[in-house]
């Protein structure tokens, strides 16, 4: 009998194992390197087209985050100085489109016909799309600021191709990019990265970031103080990441 139930056991828990779908792992704990005008390369005129009315408004941003979710408006953040005054403190700008270009887009090929995938009609579609943009500014603390500069300069300073690539064509991708003096702008990208690693801490520091500005009074603070919090935490992590 004891044999029969092990067999049994044993073929249950096969049963389970080919029914269960397999695990699909997002980037580990290295952002994938990337190139272009706004920080990162343009793969797509929709991409292109994202980061034009997000981004253009101000030439100088640290701690830049473009984050495009499937099924959800784009949205984008970062911080700037005001050059004209050095004293002053670093603002956060948080910015999202009002209604999602990539449902725009899509309507308007079944509108008026017309390949999706096909460039040249793609580009001639999104100049034809208008997108109104909500812009919320806030200042943040000069410590603050700087602790999240140096972990995004960090992270974008180990940038490297993943052994494995793991994309797909739904979820969260988020394109990080943190311009320095001298330098110009660094990039690098995540898509949908795996809780507990390196990238998926650093999208949840851009999301906090990017809701700064909708903070008001004691909510602000806290909010400021815990992510200078995580980003320490997650600067040691970082100096240690090979």
């Amino acid at each position: 009998m004891g044999r029969i139930k092990i067999a049994l056991l044993l073929m249950i828990a096969m049963i389970v194992l080919l029914q269960t779908p397999p695990a699909i792992s997002g980037p580990g704990d290295h952002l994938k390197p990337e190139e272009g005008v706004y920080g990162f390369l343009m793969l797509n005129p929709y991409h292109e087209s994202v980061s034009e009315r997000l981004l253009s408004d101000d030439k100088y941003r640290i701690c830049q985050a473009v984050i495009i979710t499937s099924f959800k408006t784009e949205t984008a953040v970062y911080i700037k100085y005001d050059d004209k005054k050095p004293a002053s403190l670093p603002v956060v700008v948080s910015l999202k489109l009002v209604h999602p270009l990539w449902i725009q887009l899509n309507e308007y090929f079944e509108k008026n016909k017309g390949n999706l995938t096909d460039e040249i009609a793609q580009k001639k579609a999104l100049s034809r799309i208008k997108s109104k943009v909500t812009r919320q500014e806030a200042e943040i603390e000069s410590e603050t600021a700087k602790l999240l500069e140096a972990v995004w300069a960090t992270a974008l300073s180990q940038v490297k191709y993943e052994d494995k690539e793991n994309q797909g064509l739904d979820g969260e991708r988020i394109h990080y990019a943190n311009f320095t003096l001298g330098v110009g702008y660094r990039a690098g990208k995540a898509w949908s990265p795996d809780e507990g690693t390196i990238t998926s801490e650093l999208a949840e520091l851009a999301k906090a970031l990017r809701e700064y500005p909708m903070l008001s009074g004691a909510k602000r603070k806290t909010a400021s103080k815990t992510m200078q919090s995580k980003a320490q935490v997650l600067l040691a992590r970082l100096k240690t990441n090979k």
